[in-house]
């Protein structure tokens, strides 16, 4: 019980309108704002943004990721295939479109700009972002379960 500290034992300071704590009053409130330290409330003070760290780099994607020739799928506007990081060896789709194809690029980057903001277990992730002469690439969460429109049919 020797932690607690008892009104009666404080001092107040009239003229400054404030309490009074002795040395070893303050060591112990200093314990226990160590004991009770949450670097969780202390993070959610902080704020990182995803879109931050989503990267729109104006490479060759080659240079980066090795893409296998397979398509896993295929859109209006670009095709979607499975790559592997060079450096990690992680598997990621990339979706690539041909510029040519775009109508309009300042909805394509709002659109893309909207994307990085997302983070929800049920959103696809963008990871990062390459452009060349032709293509925008997008690098995206490799999800394996193939098609969701299939999945849905199949129900």
């Amino acid at each position: 019980m020797e932690d607690l500290i008892y009104v009666d034992e404080l001092e107040f300071d009239d003229e400054e309108d404030t309490m009074v704590l002795s040395q070893s009053q303050r060591k112990i409130i200093w314990e226990e704002k160590q004991r009770n330290f949450d670097i969780n409330s202390v993070l959610q003070q902080f704020s990182l943004k995803k879109e931050l760290f989503i990267i729109h780099k104006e490479e060759d994607i080659h240079n980066f990721y090795d893409i296998e020739d397979k398509i896993l799928g295929e859109g209006s506007f670009g095709v979607v295939r499975r790559g592997a990081d060079k450096d990690t060896g992680e598997i990621r789709a990339i979706k690539s479109i041909k510029k040519s194809r775009i109508r309009s690029k300042t909805r394509l980057l709002n659109e893309l700009s909207t994307l990085k903001t997302l983070d929800h277990p049920n959103i696809v992730k963008l990871f990062e972002v390459y452009e060349d002469s032709e293509s925008i690439h997008l690098v995206m969460e490799y999800c394996s379960g193939g098609e969701l429109f299939d999945q849905i049919l199949g129900q």
